[in-house]
């Protein structure tokens, strides 16, 4: 029961099991009379000392305790019935019943199919076997009820965790996509420029020193818009409700064409706004925006 908290288990194996030991206790030096003579006393004898050895190690491990703190106590119940000794409360074996139906539980929620189905029929068979001693079906039936509730809730958290897991696989597969998307359409596209404008400024700076100083601008500016989308992927990477990116539209591709521009390609453009509905706008941008980082990295002389 891994998400069983560690207080709760302990708690709950240990309150049994020292009841176990009370009850086994009682029974020998009542000196009970079955027909099993002193071997009845023997096998209640053992049955406390594990009980008294399971409590010490729930402490430490309280899941898997859970599980056997069950089908020991189940087995002191069983041992005490077929000896013939009748407990003077009818309460006798709830404790059981309630184990039971937790180890079920938790064994819907975690094991595979075949584990689970092997585990549930067995809590089955032990409840049974404590809702004998009522000496109706009805007990049995009641019992069972409350074994079936038990597995349901074990089922159902089953199915929300799988479905969280789920939403949460379909999250980082958006996140990643939006990180790429953003490397490729931001900051490769103003990185891509940088390297042109370099280029270009190798190759024609030397003899026009007014053509050098605009490359170099240009570079400061494109590093600049870099700088500002590392920021932003950054912040998004530690904080999940950052966006990656600002939504760019049709407005702001007078700046991209201008950065263009400053960048040696001849462009030439006819925007008009209103004939962009905003739904399409960043689409829109983002066309336009791998076209020109298309064109500086393989075009020649192309408008």
């Amino acid at each position: 029961m891994a998400k069983v908290p560690r207080s709760v288990a302990t708690v709950l194996s240990t309150v049994v099991l020292i009841g176990k030991v009370v009850g086994m206790g009682v029974f020998v030096l009542t000196d009970v009379t079955t027909s099993w003579g002193g071997l009845y006393r023997v096998a209640a004898m053992g049955m406390a000392g594990i009980c008294v050895a399971l409590a010490f190690v729930a402490y430490r491990h309280p899941a898997p305790v859970v599980y056997v703190v069950a089908a020991v106590s189940s087995g002191i119940t069983a041992l005490v019935l077929i000896t013939g000794f009748e407990p003077s409360t009818r309460l006798f074996g709830l404790s059981e019943v309630a184990l039971l139906a937790i180890a079920a539980s938790d064994m819907a929620r975690k094991e595979k199919p075949a584990g689970a189905t092997a585990g549930v029929a067995a809590a089955a068979f032990g409840i049974a076997m404590v809702g004998l001693r009522f000496a109706y079906v009805e007990s049995i039936i009641v019992l069972w009820l409350v074994l079936a509730i038990a597995v349901s809730m074990g089922v159902l958290v089953r199915w929300a965790e799988r479905n969280r897991e789920i939403t949460e696989d379909v999250t980082r597969r958006e996140e990643r996509l939006a990180i790429a998307r953003e490397l490729h359409d931001g900051i490769a596209h103003h990185v891509t420029g940088i390297v042109v404008q370099a280029q270009a400024a190798l190759a024609t700076g030397g003899d026009d020193p007014a053509r050098l100083r605009t490359a170099l601008e240009s570079i400061e500016k494109s590093g600049s818009a870099t700088m500002a989308s590392m920021r932003r992927l950054v912040d998004a990477l530690r904080s999940e409700d950052a966006p990656l990116a600002p939504v760019a539209g049709v407005e702001d591709l007078e700046d991209l064409i201008e950065e263009a521009r400053r960048g040696g390609l001849r462009v030439e453009a006819d925007i008009d706004p209103g004939v962009v509905t905003p739904a399409i706008a960043p689409s829109v941008y983002r066309i336009v925006q791998e076209a020109l980082t298309n064109v500086r990295r393989h075009g020649r002389g192309v408008t």
